[in-house]
């Protein structure tokens, strides 16, 4: 993109005499828009184009190029469009590769160099063909009355005239500071507001265009207080400048933050201005002020000076806003050592997690997402509530592409004692696919696999299997036994310590599962859930690690695929296990199990993915537990029969009381979800009657 400035300014201005050139405050009007756009570095070029040579000697003084505009294109009839026409195809003649202008009116003194970058950003990331500076309408145009052939009449109709305005949808009028469009586009039809267009939204002060002297005035006054406030920033600065610093509070610190709970903050910072010397607390309590006043380039030094003084007397508050400045300049280096530096001295807090976890929850660069490793687990632990979708995705996003970055050349190692476990049926391609996938990250794994009977070429591809890696066993049932039996036939007929299950189209990815182990034997854990992913989303599990709350049993093994269990834990109670696993068309034996864990071993969420959902393996299927009949309202109940049969059982034979109150727990949790889910299966299985299910 290389881009272009436009600033049109004719010299017969009829209502204010020379009005582009005029004095505001010892600068002529049109410098402030030379000097925002030069300061802005988005252009390789800032052109004025007039008609008048004191405008044009202006101009240049302020280092911009000068196109001299024909007469015939500056009478008080031109369209201001033909002036821009003419000085685009004079700077195509010149330089064939400018491919975008902005048109920035010197009317409007108020718009900065950041209100153009701001347009910019907005106008790159909507990637539309053009955009434009507005504000926000005051009275809605819905509510305007209209005269037309001498009939007055609303402008839309007449039920919008009695809306409230919240009801009616925000509008916006342009404000004729900033327009952005592609050139192409714009000579070919010679309109700034090319579909699809955007907005970039300013305040109204800023917005101001000086059109006669009571605009005039208004400016000139607030660029006197402008300067002003200036002036008290310097006179701050200059105080930490020359280490006028005082080891104690000032008495008008106090009133300062008094004044600061009433939220007046010009009046604190008036209030502070006029110390002699400025205490540790006084400049923290300057620089929020600057941020709450978002003056952030103002607040910044206030702030950097109270965490490089003294990192753990600065307020949480102080390190929150700091890290926003920072990530507002997209410096990610920096952001990372604010946040490292906030772990190091316990300032860490829900508010600043979630902070950062927003600014980058919609990013795809790793680099940036890199920075959720350090905060979503604290944010999700400590949030009350469930995440924002759009921040636990973004976590995913992340694991995801941590995951391709990682060297899997280490991990054809021997991870002694596992076995992966994987009952199949009816999944001929796609099983052979999920060894090849595993073997690739780790050639040695071990692979136990149970085919339920299929009647599709899955038996052949598994001996294709067999021959082709090794590591691998293989049963056939005679007959389709269902689902539980393969799970409880692989439990018992595997000959490693720990289990991990997955299911016939989600690949292990071994890069994490050694790790895994590792901790499941120094800590003598019996059952470990780790974050489970489909669909770059995460659908299973926890970014830290602890132990399994019993509420938590049922999103603890939702999804069978990477449960790691301690085999011999569960062999040690296989009777009890199978009595309730083997019920006919049993579909969830990895929950019971995990329940039976929680309530009478040691459980653990694990923070990392130890599978895929991988989408080059789907496949149709309808599972062997009744075509997904599973789902509906008497299957769900069967099912929650069960598991309260399960509970009420392990609650009647506990060994002591803690069990008894995790048995307990896990019932009332039932409970809670089973009128919900019952409802929700009957409008899925009833969609007719939905409606009264409520």
């Amino acid at each position: 993109m290389k881009v272009v400035a436009i600033i049109p300014a004719r010299g017969g201005s009829k209502g204010i005499p020379n009005k582009n050139i005029i004095d505001i405050c010892g600068l002529p009007m049109i410098a402030y828009t030379i000097n925002a756009a030069l300061n802005s570095n988005i252009f390789n070029q800032v052109v004025v184009t007039t008609d008048n040579q004191d405008i044009k000697n202006v101009a240049l003084s302020y280092g911009a190029y000068v196109i001299d505009r024909p007469s015939h294109l500056a009478q008080d009839n031109s369209s201001s469009l033909d002036a821009v026409e003419h000085a685009l195809k004079y700077i195509i003649e010149q330089d064939n590769t400018f491919t975008h202008f902005a048109l920035l009116q010197p009317t409007s003194p108020l718009r900065n160099e950041q209100h153009i970058i701001e347009a910019f950003d907005v106008y790159r990331s909507k990637n539309t063909n053009s955009l434009v500076s507005v504000n926000l309408s005051a009275v809605p145009p819905q509510k305007t009355l209209v005269e037309i052939n001498g009939q007055i009449t609303p402008l839309t109709n007449l039920n919008d005239l009695t809306q409230n305005r919240q009801n009616l949808p925000k509008s916006y009028h342009p404000n004729g500071a900033i327009y952005i469009s592609k050139i192409d586009d714009f000579l070919k039809d010679k309109n700034l507001f090319s579909d699809p267009l955007s907005i970039y939204t300013m305040d109204e002060q800023s917005s101001i265009d000086v059109d006669n002297f009571d605009d005039l005035e208004k400016v000139k006054n607030i660029f006197a207080n402008l300067k002003n406030k200036e002036d008290i920033f310097t006179n701050l600065i200059s105080l930490i400048n020359k280490s006028l610093i005082s080891k104690t509070n000032s008495q008008a610190y106090e009133k300062a933050l008094e004044i600061y709970k009433t939220e007046d903050f010009v009046k604190v910072i008036d209030v502070l201005s006029r110390l002699d010397k400025l205490s540790f607390d006084e400049i923290s309590l300057i620089g929020v002020v600057y941020f709450k006043l978002q003056e952030f380039e103002k607040s910044k030094p206030f702030l950097e000076y109270c965490i490089n003084k003294d990192p753990k007397k600065s307020s949480k508050q102080s390190w929150l806003y700091y890290f926003n400045i920072i990530a507002s300049q997209n410096d990610l280096k920096k952001c990372k050592d604010i946040i490292n530096q906030v772990i190091k001295y316990n300032k860490m807090d829900v508010r600043f997690a979630k902070t950062v976890c927003t600014k980058f929850q919609n990013s795809e660069l790793y680099e940036e997402l890199e920075l959720l490793e350090y905060v979503y687990p604290f944010y999700e632990k400590n949030y009350s509530g469930k995440p924002n979708k759009a921040i636990s995705n973004a976590y995913a996003r992340f694991i995801e592409l941590k995951s391709n970055k990682l060297n899997f050349a280490e991990n054809n190692i021997d991870i002694k004692d596992l076995e992966v476990l994987i009952p199949t049926y009816n999944r001929g391609d796609t099983i052979y696919k999920t060894i090849q996938t595993i073997k690739q990250h780790n050639k040695n794994i071990k692979i136990r696999i149970v085919d339920n009977a299929s009647p599709d070429n899955t038996w052949e591809n598994l001996n294709k299997a067999c021959n082709e890696f090794n590591n691998i066993s293989i049963q056939r049932n005679n007959e389709n036994m269902g689902y539980s039996y393969s799970m409880l036939r692989l439990l018992k007929e595997s000959q490693a310590k720990y289990i991990i299950f997955t299911s016939d189209e989600d690949p292990v990815y071994p890069t994490n599962l050694k790790k895994a182990i590792d901790f499941m034997r120094q800590n003598n854990i019996d059952y470990m859930s780790p974050i489970f992913i489909k669909n770059s989303q995460i659908y299973r599990g926890k970014s830290y690690v602890d132990e399994i709350l019993p509420s938590d049993f049922g999103v603890s093994s939702a999804y069978t695929s990477a449960l790691i269990f301690n085999r011999d834990f569960l062999l040690s109670h296989i009777d009890f296990l199978s009595k309730h696993i083997m019920i006919k068309h049993q579909a969830y034996p990895q929950v019971l199990m995990s329940m039976f864990c929680i309530i009478k071993g040691k459980s653990y969420w694990w923070n990392e993915p130890l599978a895929y959902m991988a989408n080059s393996l789907a496949s149709d299927f309808s599972a062997d537990v009744g075509d997904n009949k599973h789902n509906g309202v008497m299957e769900r109940w069967r099912q929650f029969t069960i598991f309260l049969n399960f509970c009420s059982e392990l609650e009647a034979t506990a060994e002591n009381s803690t069990e008894k109150d995790k048995a307990l727990s896990i019932k009332q949790k039932l409970l809670q979800t089973s009128i919900q889910t019952l409802k929700n299966a009957a409008r899925r299985e009833f969609p007719q009657y939905k409606e009264y299910f409520i």
